[in-house]
C-alpha cells in the first residue's frame, strides 16, 4: 500500500492521492460516474473506505501522476509529461 502521499484531493463524494514513490493514484468514496476509474474498467472500482490503487489504464500505460484534483463529478488528473487525465461525468460543453 501507499506509505507517502505527494499529492492528495478531495470532494464530498471521493479522495484521490499520488503515491510519492511510485505515482500511482489510490482513490476511495463512492465511484459514481466513474470518478474513480482514471480510464479504467468503471465495474473495478467499488466504493471504499479505505484507499484503493487505480489499477493499469485499459490501454496497459501505468503513467506517473504529479498532481490529481477532484470534483462531485468528476476527477483530473496530470502525469509526469504533462497530459491531462479525466474521468466523470463527461458533460457536453466541457472542452480541455
Amino acid at each position: 500500500g501507499m506509505k507517502r502521499v505527494s499529492d492528495l484531493a478531495t470532494s464530498s463524494e471521493h479522495t484521490l492521492a499520488i503515491d510519492y514513490d511510485t505515482g500511482e493514484i489510490y482513490g476511495w468514496g463512492s465511484p459514481q460516474n466513474g470518478r474513480l476509474s482514471m480510464g479504467i474498467d468503471k465495474d473495478v472500482c467499488i466504493n471504499s473506505a479505505t484507499p484503493v490503487l487505480i489499477h493499469k489504464l485499459k490501454d496497459g500505460a501505468q503513467p506517473k501522476f504529479k498532481t490529481v484534483a477532484c470534483a462531485v463529478n468528476f476527477s483530473l488528473a496530470i502525469d509526469d509529461t504533462g497530459s491531462l487525465w479525466f474521468t466523470g461525468v463527461n458533460y457536453p460543453d466541457n472542452k480541455f
